[in-house]
């Protein structure tokens, strides 16, 4: 059974935080519940696979928060039309027979800037943030 086929139930405890989450356990065929409120970034990381979205208490910022992006899969009349990458790198990965292109296994930071407008960085913990225990679900922001 697949992790999306064994999705979790989820019990809201206040409208804009989740307290607690059941999941598949991985060394078994039941379920556990785990508390999604000060976790660890093992635990927050483990909720992406849901599709869950994550940040922390100790973020400057608190219209931020980080998510896996879904496994997708590109052919080429899909990166002939991309208007994110430029012309150099779509003539690259065109000229080679290696078709599709699959993007997989990425975190992106999700923030508002100070214009208003949404800005998406790819992302990768840092030691503070890895090692911190303050990490939470995100429903709202």
């Amino acid at each position: 059974m697949t992790l999306q086929e064994r999705a979790p139930f989820v019990t809201k405890q206040k409208p804009c935080q989740l307290r607690y989450m059941t999941v598949p356990d991985e060394n078994s065929d039941s379920f556990k519940v785990i508390n999604t409120v000060d976790m660890t970034y093992g635990a927050a990381c483990f909720t992406m696979e849901f599709g869950n979205c994550i940040a922390r208490k100790g973020w400057n910022g608190s219209d931020m928060f980080v998510c896996k992006q879904v496994t997708s899969t590109l052919d080429s009349s899909i990166i002939a039309g991309m208007i994110s990458l430029p012309k150099s790198a779509k003539d690259l990965l065109l000229a080679t027979s290696l078709e599709p292109i699959r993007y997989e296994n990425q975190m992106i930071l999700v923030k508002n800037s100070k214009t208003g407008v949404r800005i998406i960085n790819s992302w990768v913990a840092s030691s503070s943030d890895t090692f911190a225990k303050d990490w939470y679900i995100v429903n709202k922001i």
